[in-house]
C-alpha cells in the first residue's frame, strides 16, 4: 500500500491510487467506534458535518461538551453565511452593497479576502458571486469579479446591482477549520471534522485507517493509498478542488 505524505494546511485529495495486495479493507460511510470516541453528526448549510472526538489525557471537558463546542462554532459560521438569517453578515452584505459600502466584521471581510484570492487562483472558476436570480456563477473564466473591499474601512461593494455572494463553495471548510481550532484547544486525545469533500484531522484521528486512506478506484470498498501528516502534532486539513469549492482555508 502506498502512503501519501500530506501537508498541514492546503491539501488536495489525489484521485488516483495504485492497487496492491496488500490493501485494507475499508467499511466506507460507516461510524468510527471504539473506546473512548464519541460522535455527532451536524446539520449545517445544507450538508452533515461529521463529527468525532477522541477522550485524552489532558482532556479540559467530556466529550459532550467537546462536541457540543464543535457544533456551535459550525453553526456560528453558517449562520454568517447564511442568505436568509437576520443576523447573516452575507445577507447584511446582500442588501446594501449593490447600493453602498457595506461595513463588515473583521472575520468576515478576511473570508472574502480569501474567496477573492481562491477566486484569482482558478482564473475565475471559483464560485464567489452570482446574478440574482441565476444559479450559475455570475462570472465565467477571465471575467472581472464584481467585489469591491476596502482594506481600512472593511467594507464591501458591488457595482452591478444584481451582484449577489455567493460563499457555499468556501463556508463549509471555513466552518470545519473553526470547529477545529475550538477543538483543539481542549486537551482532546484527537478529534475530525468531515463535510463533503472537507477533512480536518488531528491526534487519533491521523491513525483512523477509515479517515486517512484514499479509495482505491481499481477495487471499491479498498485503501489504495494511505495519508499521513508531515507534521503529526499539527491539524491536517484536506479538501478537493472544484468549482463550487473544495479547497480547506490555511
Amino acid at each position: 500500500m502506498r502512503t501519501l505524505y500530506a501537508a498541514p494546511l492546503l491539501a488536495l485529495a489525489w484521485a488516483t491510487a495504485c492497487s496492491t495486495p496488500r490493501s485494507m479493507a475499508r467499511s466506507w460511510g460507516s461510524k468510527v467506534v471504539g473506546t473512548g470516541i464519541s460522535q455527532k453528526t451536524v446539520q449545517a448549510m445544507d450538508v452533515p458535518f461529521r463529527v468525532t472526538v477522541w477522550a485524552g489525557d489532558n482532556q479540559r471537558v467530556t466529550p459532550d461538551a467537546a462536541l457540543a463546542a464543535a457544533e456551535a462554532e459550525i453553526q456560528r459560521v453558517a449562520t454568517m453565511v447564511s442568505p436568509t438569517h437576520r443576523l447573516s453578515e452575507l445577507r447584511q452584505v446582500n442588501l446594501e452593497a449593490p447600493r453602498k459600502p457595506s461595513v463588515v466584521s473583521p472575520e468576515f471581510f478576511s473570508l472574502l479576502t480569501q474567496a477573492k484570492a481562491m477566486w484569482e487562483r482558478s482564473s475565475g472558476n471559483f464560485r464567489v458571486t452570482r446574478a440574482e436570480g441565476d444559479g450559475a456563477p455570475m462570472v465565467d473564466e477571465g471575467a472581472e469579479l464584481d467585489l469591491t473591499l476596502d482594506d481600512r474601512l472593511h467594507t464591501v461593494r458591488f457595482k452591478d446591482f444584481q451582484t449577489r455572494l455567493d460563499l457555499h463553495g468556501i463556508a463549509r471548510g471555513y466552518a470545519a477549520q473553526k470547529a477545529a481550532e475550538k477543538l483543539g484547544a481542549l486537551g482532546l486525545g484527537g478529534f475530525s471534522i468531515s463535510v463533503g469533500g472537507f477533512l480536518a484531522a488531528a491526534g487519533e484521528a491521523l491513525q483512523d485507517p477509515r479517515l486517512m486512506c484514499l479509495e482505491n478506484p481499481r477495487r471499491k470498498g479498498t485503501c489504495g493509498a494511505r495519508i499521513e501528516a508531515m507534521d503529526p502534532a499539527r491539524v491536517l486539513y484536506l479538501g478537493t478542488a472544484g468549482r463550487d469549492g473544495g479547497v480547506v482555508l490555511s
